[in-house]
């Protein structure tokens, strides 16, 4: 079976308590939420800015697929992600959100 991208999530409320549960953030799949679907990707991308547009995380810049938050406030802060992969469908998109974050 393959993966339908078009059935990814991307979360809009991560806690950075430290507690093992929602501490970090990236898409995922409703049916796989545990599985990193960042792997399957050839390229990805994801910058995070805070609400005065100042970025706070580059995951190329990180060589870091996902966003744990680390000493920043709670709040809301904004994202935008490309991915691209090739598995049967060549998929290119990029998403933009909006991220609470939970202390």
């Amino acid at each position: 079976a393959g993966l339908d991208l078009k059935l990814l999530q991307f979360p809009n409320v991560i806690s950075a308590n430290n507690d093992g549960k929602n501490d970090s953030w990236r898409p995922f799949l409703l049916s796989d939420p545990d599985f990193d679907i960042t792997l399957i990707f050839d390229e990805y991308a994801l910058l995070v800015f805070n609400r005065w547009g100042q970025k706070v995380y580059d995951s190329i810049e990180e060589n870091e697929r996902l966003w744990t938050p680390k000493n920043i406030p709670a709040g809301s802060y904004f994202y935008t992600v490309s991915y691209k992969s090739d598995c049967g469908t060549i998929v290119d998109e990029q998403k933009k959100g909006m991220i609470t974050v939970l202390n």
